[in-house]
Formats: C-alpha cells, structure tokens, sequence
C-alpha cells in the first residue's frame, strides 16, 4: 500500500489511489500516512485545508486568543485583553483599567476616577472620585482621602485636594508653605476677578485671598 501524501488523510480503509486521500480539514495538520491528522496547538489556527505539518499553523496575533485546534482567531471578549501573541486565553482586565473587545492593552481609567472591579469592559466602569477623595495617577483601583489640611469639593478630582497643605504665610504678592492657620471660606461666585473658582472656596485673610489653582496647580493670591 501506499501512504497518504502530507497534507491529506484517509480515515477509512480500502481507497483504491492517492485521489481517494482527502485534504487535511482547517484547524489541523496532516504529516505523511496521516489518518485523521493532529489539531494544530493552542495558541496557533490554521484557516486552509492541506496543512502538511506543524509548522504551518499560524500564531495567533495580538488581541485574540486561539484554542487547540482553532481554525480562525478569536477576539478577546470584552473585559478581558491579550498583548502576547500565540496566546491560547485571553487575561481579565485587573482593577483600574477597562477592556473593550478585541483589546491588546487595558486601559487605564484616568485620574480623578477609580474602577474597584476586574474585567470591566468600558469606560463607564471609572467612577469619579467622590468629594474629599483624589486620584492622582491613571489606573487607580481606589482613590485617596485628601490629606490633613487640604479639601476637595467636587467630585472627579485628579490634583492634590485642591492640593497640598494650604500655605497661610502672606508675604507680598508670594505665597510662603507654611503651617494651617486660622482661615475661613468665602464663595467668589460674583467675583470677576475669580471667575474660573466660581462657587467653589477659597481662603480669605485680612487683606486678599489666598485660592488654588487647578489648571496650574499652584496657589495665588488676588486682593479683596
């Protein structure tokens, strides 16, 4: 008898020539005298018939996974992600990130929001940073109550509280760290001097106020 071409099997008994040996099927390959041919490994596909030996399965790309035996990749679901290729599962998306289908990276919530769960699939997953809490950094699982001597008074904060330790020291027009003092809030919400803190506080002395800066990050002082 003769055996089977690479690349064709013959699972039944009594073919007559080679012309009755069938292609290999997709997913797998067929070495020579093959009867059934061998699934190609996980982590590989093969999507043509007539694959003559393992070296022919292809490496599944980024961003998907592929089962022993796959004939086409498949996209990591959402909630999960894939950076390595020839990967056989996909990894689910840890805490501080989302993943959309298909994705290669997680994607980190930004500051200011958090994301306590794994495997979320998109960006709706990142709350805001709740008043009196911050984060600081991109892919936060959990934010950070404002330090002893700073406040937050919105939600979403993704600065130090309105920031750092509030400096209480005047000197001029320059504003000096120094210990918490005395203070009190005032709203700005009618001042046109400080439009851009309107409705939210600052710290007012005898002789100007002493505000925060989110854009900058800085502290200013701007008279009464």
């Amino acid at each position: 008898y003769t055996p089977c071409k690479a690349g064709t099997h013959r699972s039944s008994v009594g073919a007559p020539s080679q012309s009755e040996c069938d292609p290999c099927p997709l997913g797998r390959f067929c070495l020579v005298g093959s009867v059934d041919g061998e699934d190609c490994p996980a982590g590989t596909y093969m999507n043509f018939s007539g694959a003559k030996s393992q070296d022919e399965c292809i490496p599944c790309p980024v961003g998907n996974h592929c089962a022993k035996g796959s004939n086409s990749p498949k996209q990591c679901p959402a909630g999960t992600y894939q950076k390595t290729a020839e990967a056989a599962e996909c990894d689910t998306c840890p805490k501080g990130h989302y993943c959309p289908e298909g994705s290669t990276v997680a994607k980190a919530c930004p500051a200011g929001t958090h994301n306590p769960n794994e495997g979320a699939t998109s960006a709706d997953a990142c709350l805001p940073c709740s008043v009196g809490m911050i984060s600081v950094r991109a892919g936060s699982a959990s934010c950070d109550d404002c330090a002893a001597g700073s406040y937050c008074d919105s939600v979403g904060i993704e600065y130090l509280c309105d920031g750092v330790q509030a400096p209480v020291d005047l000197s001029g027009s320059v504003v000096h760290p120094g210990l918490m003092g005395t203070y009190t809030y005032v709203d700005v919400t009618e001042s046109e001097d400080y439009a851009e803190r309107a409705g939210r506080p600052v710290f007012r002395f005898v002789d100007g106020f002493l505000y925060f800066r989110g854009d900058s990050r800085k502290w200013y002082i701007g008279p009464t």
